[in-house]
């Protein structure tokens, strides 16, 4: 590292280079350099020269669009680039040397551009195997640890455009780690850039065993911007979680987070903690959870996604235990938006999950869409329990369903059946507990055998029926008389009837149903 800094002064008005005026900088166009302490945060990390103007003045391109002119006291100083650490044993001799007291990793990688480390066996380091900070455009390839006493690969801010491939071995603490920035003691001695921006990373392929989590991305300070992170191959075994995105309080924010083909043993193939999300995408993340779990997916009471959406989940009791008490993804927090798309579960002779979808007491949640699918392994596609807020709307729209219940209700919320093949729900579409309101749409589907429509197992429900595939007797429990509602009627003795068949609603009272093409049949 280059441990000479200049002071300089950043300019910016409008448009997207940023000027530096540094005395006799000697730079020429496409070489690197390192800037820290600016104003946002924006303005600070490893770039390149973009033009020079003249002895005094060069110009740059950040890896944001500015909005504001810079702050602070700006220092800069070179960055080193194409460099290539390749092969070889790395013992950190832990606890001889003690990189917990004296902020020292195994390698450290920073001040620089195009950096690589390749083919390494690291071993008894503390802190850290591999620490990356204030680098552009880094990279591990084929890390292996017999043993080491904390994380395998460690990025802390600014870094932008990193790559890892192939972490494997035995680790003390997170295998691989992104975080903008250490927030408080005793872990601040271990952030030696000070933090900032993390923009573009992805790591392919981790198989190891930790005591702690496999993957993890860690919001730093709120002024911090952390975006564009990628896992795809998380493997081996994490008694905490596999993939975690936490921070140390539930107003960080992090921005457009993937987790694909997690299969790894742990506590949570995914979880969500004391942050916020805007997008969250995950790809596969298959059941490899104790009987303990919460959720394959879970999203804890602090934790906050935007967008929640969930491709290719996947079971059988061929490969993973039913966990029957568990569901699929569980949120105890806040989300906006939850997709499930593409999900295959299969029915062995025992249920997988008790739920695909859970949402807990304090939840909040606006929308749950399940589209397309084979879902052979849940006693529940949706369950809400009494307390979820956010009046959600549930949708499964083009799925093949063969399970006891779609929506199995206590909270009050939206119900929608649409373009699907139902069989053996015995235990009804809908089943609600409680004094709930349901809005309940069905239409376009296909029945199979064994199917119940409504189940109301206490309590005072309003339900509103709007749509030609639900059946019930308008005159049973729940069954509310309001305008605009309209269903199948099963009952032929109510009122002038006559008839069992399609009917609407008018109104509140009595006689307010009437037959469809006969409204003068009437209940």
């Amino acid at each position: 590292m280059n441990g000479s800094f200049t002071a300089v002064t950043l300019s910016w008005t409008s448009g997207v280079p940023v000027s530096v005026a540094w005395t006799a900088h000697g730079k020429s166009v496409g070489d690197p350099i390192y800037l820290k302490g600016s104003t946002p945060t924006y303005y600070n990390g490893v770039f390149q020269v973009e033009s020079v103007t003249d002895a005094n003045n060069f110009t740059f391109i950040p890896q944001r669009q500015p909005t504001t002119a810079p702050t602070g006291s700006a220092l800069a100083t070179k960055a080193n680039k194409n460099i290539i650490v390749q092969g070889g044993q790395w013992d950190y001799n832990y606890p001889t040397v003690n990189g917990s007291a004296t902020e020292s990793f195994a390698l450290i990688g920073a001040y620089a551009q195009n950096i690589v480390f390749r083919d390494l066996a690291v071993k008894n380091a503390s802190k850290y195997c591999i620490c990356f900070g204030a680098v552009r455009d880094y990279s591990v390839v084929n890390l292996y640890s017999p043993s080491t006493n904390s994380d395998g690969v460690k990025v802390y801010g600014p870094a932008f455009g990193g790559y890892v491939n192939g972490v494997f071995g035995r680790y003390g603490d997170d295998v691989v780690s992104v975080q903008c920035s250490e927030t408080g003691a005793p872990f601040l001695q271990y952030n030696f850039t000070g933090g900032g921006d993390c923009i573009g990373f992805k790591c392919v392929n981790i198989d190891a065993k930790t005591l702690a989590c496999l993957a993890v991305v860690y919001a730093g300070l709120s002024t911090e911007f952390m975006y564009n992170i990628e896992f795809d191959g998380v493997h081996g075994y994490a008694p905490q979680n596999a993939c975690k995105v936490a921070s140390d309080t539930s107003t960080k924010v992090v921005s457009g987070i993937a987790f694909r083909n997690v299969d790894a043993m742990a506590g949570a193939g995914v979880i969500v903690q004391t942050v916020i999300v805007d997008r969250l995408t995950l790809d596969n993340v298959a059941p490899n959870i104790p009987a303990t779990a919460t959720g394959v997916v879970v999203v804890t009471s602090d934790g906050t996604v935007g967008a929640l959406d969930i491709y290719n989940p996947a079971a059988s009791l061929v490969g993973f235990p039913n966990r029957t008490s568990v569901s699929y993804a569980a949120i105890s927090g806040t989300v906006y938006n939850i997709n499930v798309f593409g999900a295959g579960f299969i029915y062995n002779g025992a249920f997988l999950f008790d739920a695909l979808v859970f949402l807990g007491s304090g939840s909040t949640v606006r929308a749950v869409n399940v589209s397309g699918g084979y879902l052979n392994g849940f006693q529940n596609v949706f369950k809400i329990a009494s307390g979820a807020l956010g009046l959600p709307r549930l949708g499964l729209n083009g799925a093949y369903f063969n399970g006891p219940c779609v929506g199995n209700i206590s909270a009050t919320c939206d119900l929608s059946i649409n373009d699907c093949q139902l069989d053996s729900c015995f235990n009804a579409f809908l089943r609600t507990t409680g004094n709930v309101t349901v809005n309940w749409t069905m239409a376009g589907n296909t029945f199979g055998g064994g199917n119940t429509y409504l189940v109301v197992v206490s309590g005072t429900p309003v339900i509103n029926p709007k749509g030609s595939d639900v059946q019930v007797d308008v005159s049973a429990t729940g069954i509310a008389r309001a305008t605009g509602n309209f269903c199948y009627n099963t009952n032929a003795a109510l009122g002038t009837l006559g008839a069992a068949g399609p009917v609407t609603c008018q109104g509140t009272a009595a006689n307010s149903w009437r037959l469809l093409g006969d409204t003068t049949k009437q209940y």
